[in-house]
């Protein structure tokens, strides 16, 4: 199987094919689990495919990992589990569940990211999942635009324990990507459930230190990656005096036993703005700040590229870092094209604030019309 046609990322694919890099079974089967564009249905073609044409292996016990006799045999029964839950999902012949729809707006992650991108679907609620998906393609999808990712919800009808988390999560074809689902599971289902998720790998990137990249909402000049070994960190472009390659080596050795997939990071340096459209709350405006958790997990890894700055003071910025941490500018005129840029970003704030103020104002007036 060429596993790379599963790998978002552009720069990602064409860096594992030049190097000629060969990824295990589990490591293809995490691969197509941790896509953020493609169906469940899609993801099952997938796997089958890779059952039919990869040789199969075992797997020994680990700290998140099953003893596993064959992988093959794991992946039918993953696939297996993921149509049970949903099955029980939709199931609600006794009337205890009531269903509900929230929306997302914008084809970006909503994995890592917070509940203010789900919209609700109108405060409706329905006693089957039938009756949801209807309302879905009737209301929502013909009269009220659509939306890029559906999320229909279950709770469980006059219950203080009901879990919001349960979740059918599907594209703007109502296919379903993601099903979030743990009521009736054993320990062996589980197992089953968290074994893809599990595994931490190393993924190989063209991506050097310096480097402007972006992965969903995120956009940051790299630092590292916590998988990148002493030579990596060398051949990457990390400084020969920086402290930590002294002591990748054997921290990489104790992540590879200890870690899961949401612990594969990209560290890096971002650029932090006020939420406010209130010019006077941007006194602190732009300012660097070296994001300790990044673009986390192998998901948003997987969809990393390179990211080209435009003419805005945020990227602009972003740009002077990457040049400093490249060494190709020294301190001191980092300091200064930097205080000019929070500068320039804090009166592009400023005005386009008074302008959003003028606008109304003018608008207001022609609503009144000239005092009698």
């Amino acid at each position: 199987m060429d596993i790379c046609k599963y790998i978002p990322s552009k720069a990602i694919t064409a860096h594992i094919k030049e190097i000629g890099h060969k990824f295990t079974l589990p490591e293809k089967a995490a691969i197509i689990y941790h896509n953020n564009h493609m169906t469940l249905n899609e993801k099952f073609a997938a796997w089958e495919e890779l059952i039919d044409t990869e040789p199969d292996c075992s797997q020994p016990a680990g700290l998140y990992h099953m003893e596993l006799s064959s992988y093959h045999a794991f992946l039918k029964e993953y696939m297996d589990l993921q149509l049970r839950q949903i099955e029980r999902f939709k199931e609600n012949t006794q009337g205890k569940y009531i269903y509900y729809v929230s929306k997302w707006h914008h084809k970006s992650f909503r994995y890592n990211s917070d509940d203010d991108g789900w919209r609700n679907g109108q405060e409706c609620y329905f006693t089957t999942y039938e009756a949801c998906v209807k309302y879905i393609k009737s209301i929502l999808m013909e009269d009220d635009g659509g939306a890029d990712f559906y999320r229909i919800s279950r709770a469980e009808l006059n219950s203080p324990d009901s879990k919001p988390h349960i979740y059918l999560e599907c594209d703007e074809n109502l296919d379903i990507i993601d099903v979030s689902f743990s009521e009736g599971m054993n320990d062996k289902d589980l197992d089953i459930e968290a074994e893809l998720m599990g595994l931490y790998f190393i993924i190989p990137t063209p991506f050097r230190h310096g480097d402007i990249v972006k992965s969903g909402e995120e956009k940051m000049v790299l630092d590292t990656f916590d998988y990148w070994d002493s030579r990596t960190m060398l051949e990457r472009g990390v400084p020969a005096d920086d402290r930590r390659i002294s002591r990748a080596d054997r921290q990489l050795e104790g992540k590879k036993h200890h870690v899961d997939s949401s612990d594969m990071m990209a560290y890096g340096y971002a650029v932090i703005t006020p939420k406010s459209r209130n010019y006077s709350l941007y006194k602190g405006a732009y300012y660097i700040d070296f994001d300790g958790f990044g673009i986390m997990g192998a998901r948003e890894i997987l969809d990393m590229e390179y990211y080209e700055p435009s003419e805005s003071a945020e990227d602009k910025i972003l740009k002077l870092l990457s040049m400093k941490l490249q060494r190709k500018i020294g301190e001191d005129t980092f300091a200064n094209v930097y205080r000019f840029l929070v500068r320039e970003g804090k009166l592009g704030c400023a005005r386009t604030a008074l302008c959003g103020e003028y606008d109304a104002d003018i608008k207001s007036l022609l609503r009144r019309g000239e005092p009698e």
